[in-house]
């Protein structure tokens, strides 16, 4: 698909605040990674997101900078491709307290990308160093946390609350203190997640809730709280999709004394 037809796509995502479909075109496996960036510079993607998107206002920089992170990713520059999409996290951040909770399928996805990309900025970034770097990472857990922040803090009515995407953006941010050693960190967002302005865990998404039982379940090992950490790999176990086999094996590992 060509860049121009695949922005005005977005941009009647955007219009009719269709979260779901702006998340599947903006994954950057997903649907962007079909546009056909290749006869284009980074300059030149970034004009014709402003050119097709400059009535949405600061929405334009956010495509821009995640069509360039894809344009960047083509050519295996993982720094790069890091240093386009934080620039796209950073503008949405400053516009997402006003938004409602139409936009959390895409920030899902914005985080997920962000974290992977990370990773992998990281690993170039060893590799040339020779040593082992990860302040890529670093940078994506401050900005994660922040999106954390305003989600739980939301004071929007029900109808319009983004209190019910944040066990989410918690997953994301254990996955990276487990990546970075920094376990301890975890323990912040598990009394929040238990705390009384969180909305009640049996009200969030399924997977949301067996992911985060799965990483609680561990980071209790840690602690030595092992009956709690039964209890917890226990649920996961018992509420994991039957077919995701290889969820399943990683839950087992830690259920199974």
């Amino acid at each position: 698909m060509q860049l121009a037809a695949f922005v005005d796509r977005v941009g009647a995502a955007i219009a009719g605040q269709d979260g779901n479909s702006m998340a599947q075109m903006l994954s950057l496996t997903g649907g962007c990674a079909s546009v056909d960036l290749r006869p284009l510079s980074v300059q030149q993607v970034a004009q014709t997101c402003h050119n097709k998107l400059a009535r949405f206002g600061t929405y334009t920089e956010v495509v821009a900078g995640i069509m360039q992170a894809r344009k960047h990713l083509d050519s295996q520059s993982f720094a790069d491709a890091y240093n386009a999409q934080i620039g796209a996290v950073i503008k949405f951040m400053e516009m997402f307290r006003e938004e409602t909770n139409w936009v959390m399928p895409f920030l899902h996805v914005l985080f997920v990308d962000t974290r992977l990309l990370a990773t992998r900025a990281d690993h170039e970034a060893s590799e040339k160093a020779g040593d082992e770097i990860h302040d890529s990472l670093r940078s994506a857990e401050q900005h994660l946390k922040k999106g954390f922040a305003m989600a739980a803090n939301d004071r929007a009515p029900p109808e319009h609350n983004k209190k019910m995407g944040a066990l989410f953006i918690v997953n994301q941010l254990f996955k990276i203190y487990f990546k970075l050693n920094m376990i301890h960190l975890c323990r912040n967002l598990i009394r929040a997640v238990e705390g009384p302005a969180f909305p009640k865990f049996e009200l969030f998404n399924k997977s949301d809730k067996v992911t985060y039982q799965y990483y609680v379940g561990r980071i209790s090992m840690f602690e030595d709280q092992y009956q709690k950490a039964e209890t917890c790999l226990d649920y996961a176990w018992k509420h994991c999709h039957r077919g995701k086999a290889r969820n399943k094996r990683m839950i087992l590992q830690f259920l199974v004394p």
